[in-house]
């Protein structure tokens, strides 16, 4: 639901410009990242310390985007 508020909705583009450009970037580097874990079958091989870093990031990135969309939004 994130995805299509933050990539649909031109208000909340405009109102929330920095954050929607911090998603966009993001959504960016989870789908490559998960083309590159799709290509391997090899599930230990795609689980490494430095994806697991690059998750952690993504997911506080998601909360700070989920709330400012929350507090526009109320």
């Amino acid at each position: 639901m994130l995805v299509n508020i933050f990539l649909a909705s031109e208000d909340i583009k405009a109102q929330l410009s920095e954050e929607t450009k911090l998603f966009e970037a993001l959504d960016r580097e989870f789908r490559d990242m998960m083309i590159d874990v799709s290509s391997n079958p090899l599930v230990v091989e795609s689980c490494t310390t430095e994806k697991n870093e690059i998750l952690k990031n993504q997911s506080a990135t998601i909360k700070r985007c989920e709330k400012s969309l929350n507090e526009y939004l109320e």
